[in-house]
C-alpha cells in the first residue's frame, strides 16, 4: 500500500515504516504486522504547533484505545528507536494515553522509545496505557510519565506480558498506582526486566509494578520510589493472587504514612518467593515480604537461594549486585572496580574480573595485580558482553596521547577469549598504548583475535614500557606495524614468547611488527603473512633496535624484504645469537635469515633445510643436522641463557624450562613422490623406456626420478622398476613401478570363414585349419568332435587356435548330413479288412530305406475298429530323418440287425396330480449292449395319455415300444392350521382374513364362509376349502362378545365452578362410550346451588357399566377489600352497586354510591356492596382528609391540568418530595423522589381518565387530582 514504505502487512512481509506519518498509519490497520526500517524523530511533529501531529497542544494520538479493539497486530522495531514524542492529555481527563492507547493481543518487540512525555488522565504508560498482549526486548529512557495507574511502559498490564524489558532514567508521578515498568499488573507477567526510575505519588507505588495480582519474575528496581502508603522499593501492593521471585530493589523508599516497604509495601497473602532488597541504600528496614540484605551481601551470588547465575543472572562477586545477562551491555547495579588495594606498589588493585581490568583505564599510573584466570570471550565477542561495544570488541588500554604507565603483574595468570575488531583505529591489542614507565609482566594472553589497523600486538599495539615473562596465541590482523606479541616497540622486551598467526602490510613480525627498542631471550612460533619487511620474529629493526638471545619458527609469506627472523634491518640496529627456523616465500629481497639488511648481524642462524633457503642477507646458513648440535653455536651462553637437547632438539631458552614442542627438530622429509602411486606400464610382446616420474622436495621443489631398468623390456610377465628422486642435499626417495608385459592377442583365423561340410548319412573328418599368432607363430586348428559325424541336421564344429601364451581363439565349421531320400513299400497295395461288429489289428506292413533298412508301418487308426462302414487306415513309413511315405487300407464293418426290448409288455403309470419322468425302460444289440428307450413326451404329465418309447443302436437299427398313463385327483384340502383362534371384542369384531388349506394338487386353497365383514354378536364361523377337482373340506372358528367397559368422561377433569351468591346448572357433561357412543351425565345435585360442595356425575352405557366424575362449587361471596392511598377509597371489586356507610352513626353517606370514595370530613367509613342479589359490607377505614387543592399552602403548583404529555411540578422551595401518581383503582402507577424547583413528569403512557398525584415532604402530605386526555 502506498501509506507504507513497502510490505503487505502479513507476518513474512509486514508493512515498512520510516516516517511518523507512516507510524500513523497503524491506526488504521490495528490487526496488521509493522516493522521499523530506520530510526524516528517525533519531536517536531509533536511538539512544534506546526507538527503533523501537535493537535493543538495534545500532541499525539495514542495508537487505538480502550472504546475499540485496540492494537492486535505485530509491530517490530527491529533495534530502531522513535524519539521525542509528546502527549498531553491530561487536561481532557483522557484515559488510556501512550504510544498506544490499547495493545489487545497484540505484539510490540525490539522497540526503543526515547525522551518521551506523555500525561493523561488514567492508565498512562510511555509505550502503552493498557497491555493485554505481549511487549518484548523494548526498552524506554530519558523520560516522563505523568498520571494515574502509570507505569513507566504500562500503566496498566491486564492479562498482559512484558518480556526482557528495560526502563531507564523516567520519571514518573501521579496520584496513585505508578509503578517503575507498569502501574498496575492484573494476572499479568513481568518477567527478565529491570528499572532505573524516579516515583512519586501517594498510594500503591513501587520500582517496578504499583499494584501486582500477576507474576513479578527476574526483575530488579534501582531509583527512588517516594509516597504516603503502600510503598515499596519493587512492589507497592501485593495481592493473594500476585507472585513476586528471584527478584530485588535497591531503590531508595519513603513513605508519609504506612505499609512501607525495601521490597513490597504491602503483602495481601500474594507469594514472595526468593526475593531481596538492600537495607542500606533503601533506607528501609522491613519489608512486608522478602529477605533483608546489605551491600556486601547483595554482591555475592551466595546470598541468592535457587537463582538461575547461568542462564538468566550474572554476577561479579564482591564488585556488583545481580544484573540480567540479556542487558549485560548496560551499566551494572553495584558496581565495585576492584576487588580490593589502593593502586599503590605495595597494595596494588586486586583485579578478578574482566570488569575490573576494563576500570585500569581510569588509572593509568596504579599499580595492578591479577588474582586469577580471565575469560573475555562473552564479554568481547558476543552482542550481550559488556565490553561488544557494537561489534568493536574490547576498548585498548591506554591510548598515544594517554599512554598506560602504570605496573601490572599477571602473577602467570591467563586472560583468554580478547576480541578486537577495530581495523580504522590505531594502537590495538589488551593495552592500545604504554608509556616508559609502564610495566607488564607474568601475563598470558591465550585464544587473542585482534583487527587493528596501525601499530596492532595481542599484549600491546604500541611498547615504550618494560614488558616481561609474557606470552600470547592467536590471530593479530593490522595494516603497517603488526606483531604477534607488539606492534611498534621501543621498550624493553625480555623472556616472553608469542604463539599468534600474524596478518599485516607493512613491517609485520611473529613477535613485533617495528623494533626500536630492546628485546632479549624472547621467541615467536606463529606463521607470518605480511608485504613488505615481513620477518618470522620482527618485520623490520629500527636503527636504535636490538635483539638478543632470540628466535622464530614460524612460515614466512611477503612481498618484498622477507626473512625467517627479520626482513630488514637498518643501519645501527643489532641482532646477535638468534636464530630461524621456518619456510620463508616471497617475490623479491628474501632470506633464510634476513631479506635485506644494514644492520649488524652476529652469530645468527638459520636452517637451510627447513626454510628451503640457502641465501640470506644476514646470518649463516646450517643443515637440520647441524641445528641441533651445541658446537654449531659455539659463541652462544648455553650455561645461562641456551640450552639444547643434541639430536633431539633445537637449541632454546632455558627460562622455558625444557624443550618445548617448537623446539623439537622437524623430520626433513625426503622428496614426496608426485603420484603417490606409478600406473603399470603394459604392453603384449614388450614396453618401451617411458617418461621418467617426478617428486616434491621439502622446500616445493621439483625433481625427476632415475630408473635401475634398461628398456625396451620384452620378458612376458611383471618386472619390477625402482625410481629414485634425490634432492639438494642428498635426501633419496625411492618409489617402484610394475612393467606388466602380457600377450593378451589370440591367433587370428587364416580363412575369414570355412566351407561347409556335406552328407546324407555321414561326414567324414577334413583337413584341419590354420591361425596366424601376433607374436608371429602359425597355429593348426582343433576340432572340438569326433569323425565321423553321423547325427542328421546341422552339427556346428568350433576349431580352436591356441598361442604359446595361453591365448585362444575359435572359428566355427558347419557339418550338414542331411537324409532326403524316402522308404519304399515292400508291397505295391494292400488288400481290404472286413467285419460285422468290429476288426481286430492286422500285421503292420514294410518299407525299405536307404539308411534305415527295413521300416515298419504306423497306422493312423486304434484297433479294433468298431465303426460301422468303411474305415480307410493309413499306413506311414518313417526313416527317423524326416523321410515318410504312406499306403492305405479298407477296414468295412456292416451291422444290419436291430435292439431286442428287455420286457414285452410295460407296466401303466399311475398319479393323481401329474407324473414326473419315470425311468426309461432298456433294450439289448447285438453290437451296442444295452440300449436306453426315448420318448418325445414331455414330463411332468397331469393328464392320462400313453408313451411311445424308441430304441435306436449306434448304426441307426431302431424299434418301438408304448406304455400307458393314468392321472386321477380324489384326495381334499387340509387346512394350514389344526385350530383357529376364537375372536373376542366388547361390541364388534372384523372378520378375520380367511384362512388357508394346502392341497395335494391345487397348492394354497382360501377359505370362504357366509358370515357378515362386521360381525355384532357371539356366532361360528364355517370356512370352507375346495380344490380345483371339487374335493373339499371345512373348519370352524368361534366369535365371543362381551363389553364390560364403562364411558369414558370427554374431560379428564372439570373446572371449578365458582360464584359470589351462587351457581347455577352448568350444562350436562358427557362421556364417551365405546359401544353406545356419547353418554350424557346424571346427579343428584339441585340447581342453583348456594354454598360451596362437590358436584357427582354419573355415565352409565346400555349394558349397565358405569364411571362417576366430580366437580368441586366454590361460593366465595362478595370482595369486600377496600383500597386506601392518602384519603381516597376504592373498593377492589368493580361492576357492582355501592353505599359507603359512616361507621361512627352507621348510617349511609348521601350521595357515595361510587366504587371509589373521597370523604370530606376525617371519620371511619365501609362500603355495602350488591352484586347478583348478594349484599356484603367491608370492614370500617380511618381516614384523614388531604385537602386536593392546598398545593398552594406547600408552595407547589400542578399544570397543566387537563394535562396530554408533560406534566410540571413547580417546587418554589426545591424540597425534596416522595411523589405518587394513581388511579381510581387505588393503584399506584408512578414513584420518585425529585428536589429540583421544576419537576417533569411524562404521562404519554396512561390512559385518559382521572388520576391522584400524592406528594409528601416528609413533613406533610396532600394530594392533587388531574385529569389525563390527548
Amino acid at each position: 500500500m502506498s501509506q507504507f514504505s513497502g510490505g503487505t502487512g502479513t507476518i513474512n512481509d509486514p508493512y515498512q515504516i520510516s516516517s511518523p506519518t507512516e507510524l500513523n498509519q497503524i491506526k488504521n490497520y490495528l490487526s496488521s504486522n509493522f516493522v521499523l526500517i530506520n530510526d524516528i524523530d517525533m519531536t517536531f511533529d509533536t511538539h512544534d504547533p506546526g507538527g503533523l501531529f501537535y493537535n493543538e497542544g495534545e500532541g499525539w494520538e495514542p495508537i487505538s484505545s480502550e472504546s475499540n479493539t485496540g492494537f492486535g497486530g505485530r509491530l517490530d522495531g527491529d533495534g530502531h528507536k522513535i524519539t521525542g514524542v509528546f502527549i498531553d492529555r491530561g487536561p481532557v481527563n483522557q484515559d488510556y494515553v501512550g504510544f498506544f492507547g490499547n495493545i489487545k493481543g497484540g505484539e510490540v518487540r525490539n522497540l526503543t522509545l526515547e525522551d518521551f512525555s506523555i500525561m493523561g488522565n488514567n492508565y498512562v504508560g510511555g509505550l502503552a496505557g493498557k497491555n493485554s498482549g505481549a511487549i518484548i526486548d523494548c526498552a524506554i529512557v530519558n523520560s516522563s510519565i505523568d498520571g494515574s495507574y502509570s507505569g513507566g511502559l504500562v500503566g496498566d498490564n491486564n492479562e498482559g506480558g512484558v518480556l526482557r524489558c528495560k526502563v531507564v532514567n523516567v520519571d514518573v508521578e501521579g496520584s496513585f498506582y505508578h509503578g517503575g515498568v507498569a502501574g498496575r499488573s492484573i494476572s499479568g507477567a513481568i518477567q527478565n526486566t529491570y528499572s532505573i526510575v524516579n516515583i512519586t505519588g501517594s498510594s500503591h507505588l513501587g520500582g517496578i509494578v504499583g499494584h501486582n495480582t500477576g507474576l513479578v519474575e527476574n526483575c530488579y528496581a534501582l531509583g527512588t520510589v517516594d509516597g504516603d502508603s503502600r510503598v515499596g522499593g519493587l512492589v507497592g501492593n501485593n495481592e493473594v493472587s500476585g507472585t513476586i521471585r528471584y527478584s530485588y530493589s535497591t531503590a531508595a523508599v519513603s513513605a508519609t504514612l504506612s505499609t512501607v516497604g525495601g521490597l513490597v509495601g504491602n503483602n495481601n497473602s500474594g507469594s514472595i518467593i526468593n526475593s531481596y532488597w538492600n537495607t542500606e541504600e533503601s533506607g528501609i528496614a522491613t519489608s512486608n515480604g522478602g529477605l533483608p540484605l546489605t551491600s556486601s551481601e547483595l554482591s555475592l551470588s551466595s546470598s541468592f537461594t535457587n537463582w538461575d547465575f547461568t542462564n538468566t543472572w550474572n554476577i561479579y562477586n564482591g564488585l556488583t549486585y545481580p544484573f540480567l545477562r540479556n542487558f549485560s551491555e548496560d551499566s551494572i547495579p553495584g558496581l565495585r572496580k576492584f576487588s580490593g588495594g589502593t593502586g599503590t606498589s605495595g597494595d596494588p588493585y586486586q583485579i578478578t574480573t574482566t570488569i575490573s581490568l576494563s576500570f585500569m583505564r581510569e588509572f593509568p599510573s596504579s599499580y595492578f595485580i591479577l588474582m586469577n584466570d580471565l575469560d573475555l570471550t562473552a564479554g568481547t565477542s558476543t552482542s550481550v558482553g559488556h565490553f561488544w561495544n557494537g561489534g568493536a570488541g574490547w576498548e585498548p588500554i591506554g591510548t598515544s596521547e594517554s599512554p598506560f604507565d602504570g605496573n601490572f603483574n599477571g602473577q602467570g595468570f591467563t586472560i583468554s577469549g580478547l576480541f578486537i575488531d577495530r581495523s580504522s583505529e590505531d594502537e590495538i591489542g589488551l593495552f592500545g598504548s604504554t608509556g616508559v614507565s609502564a610495566v607488564i609482566q607474568q601475563l598470558n594472553l591465550e585464544g587473542v583475535d585482534i583487527t587493528g589497523g596501525l601499530n596492532v600486538g595481542a599484549v600491546v599495539g604500541e611498547n615504550d614500557g618494560y614488558l616481561s615473562g609474557s606470552s600470547s596465541t592467536g590471530t593479530v590482523l593490522g595494516s603497517i606495524s603488526t606483531g604477534g606479541h607488539v606492534g611498534s616497540n621501543t621498550g624493553l622486551i625480555t623472556e616472553s614468547y608469542s604463539s599468534v598467526s600474524t596478518n599485516g602490510g607493512n613491517t609485520t613480525g611473529g613477535f613485533v611488527g617495528i623494533n626500536g627498542g630492546a628485546i632479549a631471550s624472547s621467541y615467536a612460533t606463529g606463521n607470518v603473512n605480511g608485504t613488505d619487511k615481513t620477518g618470522g620474529f620482527i618485520g623490520e629493526n629500527g636503527a636504535t633496535g636490538t635483539i638478543d638471545e632470540s628466535y622464530a619458527t614460524g612460515e614466512v609469506t611477503g612481498d618484498e624484504f622477507v626473512g625467517g627472523f627479520v626482513g630488514n634491518t637498518l643501519s645501527g640496529s643489532e641482532i646477535s645469537d638468534s636464530y630461524s627456523l621456518g619456510s620463508v616465500a616471497g617475490n623479491a629481497n628474501i632470506g633464510g635469515f634476513s631479506g635485506a639488511s644494514l644492520g649488524a648481524i652476529q652469530d645468527s642462524y638459520w636452517n637451510v633445510e627447513t626454510s628451503c633457503n640457502l641465501t640470506s642477507s644476514g646470518g649463516t646458513g646450517k643443515t637440520n643436522d647441524e641445528f641441533q648440535q651445541e658446537s654449531t653455536f659455539n659463541e652462544w651462553d648455553f650455561s645461562s641463557i641456551w640450552s639444547v637437547d643434541e639430536d633431539a632438539s633445537y637449541p632454546y631458552l632455558i627460562f622455558q624450562g625444557s624443550a618445548k614442542a617448537h623446539n623439537t627438530p622437524t623430520v626433513i622429509s625426503n622428496p614426496v613422490p608426485v603420484n603417490g602411486t606409478l600406473a603399470d606400464l603394459t604392453g603384449a610382446c614388450s614396453v618401451e623406456e617411458p617418461e621418467a616420474p617426478k617428486a616434491i622436495t621439502n622446500c616445493g621443489d621439483e625433481v625427476t626420478g632415475t630408473s635401475d631398468v634398461t628398456f625396451p623390456v620384452s620378458d612376458q610377465g611383471t618386472t619390477m622398476i625402482m625410481w629414485t628422486y634425490e634432492d639438494a642435499f642428498g635426501n633419496q626417495t625411492t618409489q617402484e613401478q610394475k612393467i606388466i608385459i602380457t600377450d593378451m592377442a589370440a591367433p587370428v583365423s587364416d580363412e575369414v570363414s570355412l566351407p561347409n561340410l556335406t552328407a546324407e548319412c555321414f561326414v567324414e573328418e577334413p583337413v584341419a585349419p590354420t591361425a596366424t599368432d601376433n607374436c608371429g607363430e602359425l597355429i593348426t586348428g582343433m576340432a572340438d568332435v569326433t569323425f565321423p559325424i553321423m547325427s542328421q541336421g546341422t552339427t556346428v564344429i568350433t576349431w580352436s587356435f591356441e598361442d604359446q601364451h595361453g591365448n585362444v581363439s575359435t572359428q566355427t565349421q558347419n557339418a550338414i548330413v542331411d537324409d532326403v531320400t524316402k522308404p519304399t513299400p515292400d508291397l505295391t497295395s494292400l488288400p481290404d479288412l472286413n467285419g460285422n461288429c468290429e476288426v481286430a489289428a492286422p500285421v503292420a506292413p514294410t518299407a525299405t530305406d536307404n539308411c534305415k533298412g527295413t521300416i515298419t508301418g504306423q497306422p493312423n487308426v486304434t484297433f479294433p475298429v468298431t465303426a460301422s462302414g468303411t474305415t480307410i487306415v493309413i499306413w506311414t513309413y518313417n526313416d527317423g530323418n524326416g523321410n515318410t511315405i504312406t499306403q492305405t487300407q479298407n477296414v468295412i464293418i456292416e451291422d444290419d440287425e436291430a435292439p431286442i426290448p428287455d420286457e414285452s409288455t410295460l407296466p401303466d403309470l399311475i398319479g393323481e396330480c401329474s407324473l414326473s419322468m419315470p425311468v426309461a425302460p432298456t433294450a439289448t444289440d447285438n453290437c451296442d449292449g444295452l440300449v436306453t428307450g426315448v420318448t418325445s413326451t414331455v414330463f411332468p404329465l397331469t393328464e392320462s395319455t400313453t408313451i411311445t418309447w424308441t430304441y435306436t443302436d449306434a448304426n441307426g437299427n431302431a424299434i418301438e415300444q408304448t406304455q400307458e398313463v393314468v392321472i386321477a385327483d380324489v384326495t381334499a384340502p387340509v387346512p394350514n392350521n389344526l385350530t383357529l383362534n376364537t375372536l373376542t371384542g366388547e361390541c364388534v369384531v372384523v372378520r378375520p382374513t380367511a384362512p388357508k388349506a394346502t392341497d395335494n394338487c391345487g397348492g394354497v386353497i382360501t377359505g370362504t364362509t357366509t358370515v357378515d365383514q362386521l360381525i355384532t354378536e357371539t356366532t361360528t364361523i364355517v370356512w370352507t376349502f375346495t380344490d380345483p377337482s371339487g374335493n373339499s373340506s371345512t373348519q370352524n372358528q368361534e366369535v365371543i362378545l362381551s363389553d364390560e367397559t364403562p364411558p369414558f368422561p370427554d374431560r379428564l377433569s372439570l373446572p371449578d365452578l365458582v360464584g359470589e351468591c351462587l351457581v347455577n346448572n352448568p350444562g350436562t357433561p358427557t362421556a364417551l362410550d365405546d359401544c353406545n357412543g356419547t353418554i350424557q351425565a346424571t346427579t343428584e345435585t339441585v340447581f342453583p346451588v348456594t354454598e360451596s360442595t362437590t358436584i357427582t356425575w354419573s355415565y352409565t352405557d346400555d349394558t349397565g357399566n358405569t364411571s362417576t366424575q366430580t366437580q368441586k362449587v366454590i361460593i366465595s361471596g362478595i370482595n369486600t377489600n377496600v383500597a386506601k392511598v392518602g384519603g381516597v377509597l376504592t373498593a377492589e371489586v368493580s361492576g357492582a352497586s355501592y353505599q359507603w356507610i359512616d361507621c361512627r352513626t352507621n348510617t349511609p353517606v348521601s350521595g357515595a354510591t361510587s366504587r371509589v370514595f373521597i370523604p370530606s370530613n376525617d371519620g371511619s367509613y365501609a362500603v355495602e356492596i350488591s352484586r347478583q342479589g348478594c349484599i356484603e359490607v367491608s370492614d370500617c377505614y380511618d381516614v384523614t382528609v388531604l385537602g386536593l387543592d392546598e398545593s398552594d399552602k406547600f408552595q407547589v403548583s400542578v399544570y397543566p391540568n387537563p394535562v396530554s404529555e408533560q406534566l410540571t411540578i413547580k417546587n418554589a422551595l426545591s424540597k425534596e418530595l416522595e411523589i405518587k401518581i394513581i388511579n381510581s383503582l387505588g393503584q399506584e402507577l408512578l414513584q420518585t423522589t425529585e428536589s429540583n424547583p421544576f419537576i417533569q413528569i411524562d404521562v404519554r403512557s396512561l390512559s385518559n381518565g382521572v388520576y391522584f398525584i400524592l406528594m409528601n415532604d416528609q413533613k406533610n402530605e396532600f394530594m392533587k387530582r388531574i385529569v389525563k386526555s390527548e
